[in-house]
């Protein structure tokens, strides 16, 4: 299992996540914020573009393997791996041959 991901943000990496990269998605409903989405090769979505949010984000690996960046830091992810992605941090995917949920 992959550890909890830790990173502080400078206010000046901060001002830059304000910019194009936030994802603005309803997610849920108001009472209850929670959206899952499985994800497999037929996803429209099923390479992670680069984004943020101001939610934590839960990335498990149900086959394969997903290659995580985390602030441009590298993570192999394989079949059973969870990671938690802060919010604020600026994250993409990229799946080889893999199944995941976030």
């Amino acid at each position: 299992m992959l550890p909890c991901l830790s990173y502080f943000l400078s206010n000046s990496y901060a001002s830059f996540l304000d910019s194009e990269f936030i994802e603005n998605k309803q997610r849920g409903s108001r009472d209850m914020p929670i959206q899952l989405y499985r994800i497999d090769a037929s996803h429209p979505e099923y390479v992670m573009p680069l984004h943020w949010q101001k939610e934590l984000e839960i990335i498990r690996v149900i086959s394969g393997t997903f290659m995580l960046f985390i602030n441009n830091h590298p993570y192999v992810l394989n079949t059973g791996d969870i990671a938690f992605v802060n919010c604020k941090h600026l994250h993409r995917g990229v799946p080889q041959n893999c199944r995941y949920d976030c």
